[in-house]
């Protein structure tokens, strides 16, 4: 009896030790699966506006661009350089009234040539009275004129796009411009700033000075497609400035110029195929965005470029556009977000 007794005990013993070790691990295996589960999918659809070259065909297109966002309920930002709004705000302030009602549109800024901070092409400066190169200024002295290009206007008598070299930038002090240029019309500031074609170090960490120092709370980093991938925190702080996340980016003219489906999107699978491969190297919310310059929808080269898409091609491109945007809001597991909803979504990571 006494045998029987001590075999029942050590049955229960193992029964309980076994129990614990399912406990432990089946408890284990929900806590990481809750973890997965709970990271997020997050996208920016980012237009760049800068062709103020042609202006009605650049207003023609936000105007679209805007009544698809707000169709699909889709968040973007639209990063204006200070001519192309210029030109809107002169001759289409109805465009500008229905960015600024929208509430899916957030705004940021950037620049292109003859902004001297683009040093790709602008080499030389108007520094009192004087043509400097950009180079040979003093960091103290970047911080000035690149200040008072960001709050006058850009001078773009005498310059062309398709002789950049030996041009000297200067601004025109009666008028206001640059990044101060977006509270004038908008009433607040450009959240999220570019400055990631400004090749000297220097000369790119004192224009992101002058812009943070004017409002901007976000950057845009150098390579920002995929500029998040592999770090634990997606979103970091340099220089008092968030940079903007990505863990991978879509440039929309490169997918519709490499698919032969033009009319009949499946782009949506391309950007599957991305998200699914980023989620399996990375345990925390994501970050992407979708890229797309005004332009794109009627050119095929550059803002400055005279070639054109032809009549197929332009309404091919914004109805796959116009399809990418409704695949990504049927998405259950996305958020799209614009850069307001970044500095949100910065407090609580």
């Amino acid at each position: 009896m006494e045998k029987k007794q001590l075999i029942a005990g050590i049955i229960v013993v193992l029964l309980v030790i076994a129990g614990i070790t399912v406990f432990i691990l089946t408890s284990g295996t929900s806590d990481s699966d809750s973890k997965t589960a709970s990271n997020k999918t997050y996208v920016t659809f980012v237009v760049n506006v800068n062709d103020y070259l042609k202006e009605n065909l650049s207003a023609e297109t936000l105007d679209k661009l805007v009544d698809i966002f707000n169709k699909y309920n889709v968040k973007a930002d639209f990063y204006f350089t200070e001519p192309v709004l210029k030109a809107h705000a002169e001759k289409h302030p109805g465009l500008i009234e229905k960015i600024k009602n929208s509430k899916n549109i957030g705004i940021g800024y950037h620049f292109r040539p003859p902004h001297p901070a683009y040093d790709v092409t602008i080499k030389k400066v108007m520094f009192n009275g004087e043509c400097r190169l950009t180079p040979s200024l003093s960091y103290g002295e970047m911080l000035e004129v690149l200040n008072n290009f960001e709050s006058y206007e850009l001078n773009l008598a005498g310059f062309s796009t398709n002789k950049p070299a030996g041009f000297c930038a200067s601004y025109n002090s009666n008028k206001i411009g640059g990044y101060s240029y977006i509270l004038d019309i908008f009433g607040k500031n450009a959240i999220v700033v570019g400055a990631a074609n400004t090749v000297n170090s220097q000369l790119r960490q004192a224009e992101l000075e002058v812009l943070k120092n004017k409002g901007a709370r976000i950057s845009i980093p150098v390579g920002h497609s995929g500029s998040s991938l592999g770090e634990d925190v997606a979103i970091k702080e340099t220089d008092g400035l968030l940079e903007r996340p990505s863990d991978f980016g879509i440039v929309f003219k490169d997918l519709f110029k490499a698919s032969n489906t033009k009319g009949n999107s499946n782009f949506i699978n391309v950007f599957n195929r991305n998200l699914t491969y980023v989620r399996s190297i990375l345990n925390r919310d994501i970050y992407s965005l979708i890229v797309v310059h005004e332009n794109d929808f009627y050119k095929k080269g550059e803002w400055d470029d005279p070639i054109y898409w032809s009549a197929v091609q332009k309404a091919d491109f914004i109805k796959d556009y116009e399809q990418l945007v409704k695949d990504i809001s049927e998405r259950t597991d996305v958020q799209t977000i614009n850069s307001q909803d970044i500095i949100v979504l910065a407090e609580k990571q």
